[in-house]
């Protein structure tokens, strides 16, 4: 079972603006309570949590970062060891025509021509112009699809850029 598509959250800061914005905000995103009592009844349940759900979820979760990183290095994109998280950092500075934020744009041209969001490192306030974010944890066939574009467009790319 899952809550797909019913977006449920919590807050828990000490950073008292922060804390003063969500207390003024909070009547506009309120949870439906029937929301609000399946998500406890699952939360609730410890067994189910610790021995289906979370070794379930967790598996999936390597098996994509897996597969993701062996596809990037068979494209020649080397990517940094993560320990957690759903993205991984990969290296596209090697396809970059220049290597600056002008070059990096370049290639996230290419890859939103191609239909694939990679989120350049520029965005995430990378200092080193090529990096770019690459979000794994969607749906297989989702992210089977995603890397075929990458590769395609890691191709096409190059072709261009030997053209400039």
């Amino acid at each position: 079972m899952n809550l797909a598509g019913i977006r449920i959250g919590a807050v828990i800061t000490q950073n008292k603006d922060l804390l003063h914005v969500v207390k003024n905000t909070s009547m506009y995103t309120a949870v439906p309570a029937i929301v609000q009592k399946a998500a406890t009844k699952l939360l609730n349940d410890a067994v189910w949590m610790d021995e289906v759900f979370l070794p379930i979820h967790q598996q999936r979760l390597c098996e994509a970062a897996h597969k993701t990183r062996s596809t990037l290095a068979s494209l020649g994109v080397e990517v940094r060891p993560a320990q957690a998280g759903f993205f991984l950092w990969a290296d596209f500075r090697r396809f970059l025509p220049t290597l600056n934020h002008d070059g990096e744009l370049a290639l996230f041209k290419h890859f939103m021509a191609r239909k694939v969001y990679v989120t350049p490192g520029s965005e995430m306030r990378c200092a080193d112009p090529g990096w770019f974010r690459i979000v794994f944890s969607a749906a297989p066939h989702i992210l089977e699809e995603g890397l075929s574009r990458i590769a395609d467009t890691l191709k096409e790319f190059n072709i261009t850029k030997q053209d400039l």
